[in-house]
């Protein structure tokens, strides 16, 4: 908790630290006593701002951040699909609750053996004591 506390409140000293051991790497490489070559200055600050940052959090707020600025520009466009996703899971619920009580469970009466089945229509008689 320490660390991300420090972190989060002395990000611009880091961010000098980082100037400063950098421009001495530089300086180093131009006087030819380093013999490691740094690279690219950018991509190594990116590389140790990814080790300063909190990515998830970060990321998470960003991203709610894009989806507020979406939900101002088109909200009825965010307002349709809520709504189709609403229907799509509650069709859904009620047919599994459906499928689950009619097909896959026993028949949830106390007397199963009493059960007739009715048709109206047809040609075929009913079965003995049904009619």
């Amino acid at each position: 908790m320490r660390r991300f506390l420090l972190k989060l409140f002395r990000r611009p000293t880091l961010e000098q630290d980082l100037e400063a051991e950098l421009a001495f790497h530089r300086e180093m490489a131009q006087a030819g006593g380093n013999p490691i070559p740094l690279g690219n200055p950018s991509s190594l600050k990116e590389q140790a701002y990814d080790l300063w940052r909190f990515n998830f959090l970060e990321n998470l707020w960003r991203d709610l951040v894009y989806a507020a600025r979406g939900l101002r520009r088109s909200p009825a466009l965010v307002c349709s699909a809520l709504l189709s996703l609403a229907l799509g899971i509650g069709v859904n619920t009620a047919v599994f609750s459906i499928a689950v009580e009619f097909l896959l469970s026993e028949p949830s009466v106390t007397d199963a053996s009493s059960l007739v089945n009715i048709r109206i229509g047809g040609k075929q008689p009913c079965p003995p004591g049904a009619c």
